[in-house]
């Protein structure tokens, strides 16, 4: 007799394609399952897989090494469930913030230099320039511009609050980005920047934030004159101008690095 939760939703979408699994990592075969069913496009955000009694059916496996895998793909962002009268499992939606969070844990575990933060930024900052100025809305060019005013503003105080004057940079950096409207550009780049916030921190000084505020405003110009190879072009030398400012700041021994803005 199907579940309560089958007569009010269906049947679970996908389930006759499960496959029993072999005793050995019982649990593994079935995140497996799972995974190759999304990476192949046959599962949709939001929809519902089952219940654990269904599901245990499907894979021919007990409730012990189903709820493992549910566990470890609710650990992934995969899945996830809700338990009682209504409940069960369920493919994940999106989630940038998340996706964001855990690929900054990964580089910092990973202990990621300053050197390679710098290398990704390169390699993704001038293509997303490039695709904002073909697809920024003029809300996207006025945020970068209010954040560059806002820039401008710190660094006019008398004592310049660099912890601030970072935050600024790093938003105008990413709302750059976030104009590409590429999502695997965007989401890197949040990734990135969640890391490289320390590095903004170090040992700011005027010289570097003035370039950065000029070198921010050469880009937002080429985006807003919707001039793609111009913005790539700019945003390239900036970020090289900006790194060799940084290896200056702080003595790098070889020509690497990254600075404030």
């Amino acid at each position: 007799m199907k579940d309560d939760v089958e007569s009010k939703f269906g049947s679970p979408i996908g389930a006759a394609n499960w496959s029993t699994v072999q005793r050995q990592s019982i649990s593994g075969n079935v995140v497996e399952q799972i995974l190759s069913a999304l990476f192949q496009g046959e599962l949709e955000p939001g929809q519902f897989l089952g219940t654990e009694k269904t599901l245990c059916e499907a894979f021919g496996v007990t409730r012990l090494p189903l709820r493992d895998a549910i566990k470890r793909l609710e650990a992934m962002g995969v899945v996830f469930s809700k338990p009682g009268s209504g409940g069960g499992i369920r493919v994940a939606k999106p989630d940038p913030d998340r996706m964001a969070e855990l690929s900054a844990v990964q580089f910092s575990l990973q202990g990621v230099s300053v050197e390679e933060l710098f290398d990704a930024r390169a390699a993704i900052q001038p293509q997303a320039a490039e695709l904002a100025a073909q697809n920024a809305t003029y809300e996207d060019i006025a945020k970068i511009r209010n954040l560059i005013e806002s820039a401008e503003g710190l660094l006019r105080k008398d004592e310049t609050d660099f912890s601030q004057l970072a935050d600024v940079f790093l938003e105008t950096h990413f709302a750059i980005v976030a104009a590409s409207k590429n999502r695997v550009l965007i989401s890197l780049m949040q990734g990135l920047l969640r890391v490289a916030y320390s590095t903004y921190l170090r040992g700011g000084r005027k010289q570097g934030a003035e370039q950065g505020i000029s070198g921010l405003t050469r880009i937002v110009t080429h985006i807003e004159n919707r001039d793609g190879e111009g913005a790539r072009t700019v945003t390239r030398e900036h970020l090289a101008s900006q790194r060799a400012e940084w290896m200056q700041r702080m003595g790098a021994p070889t020509p690497t690095g990254d600075t404030l803005a």
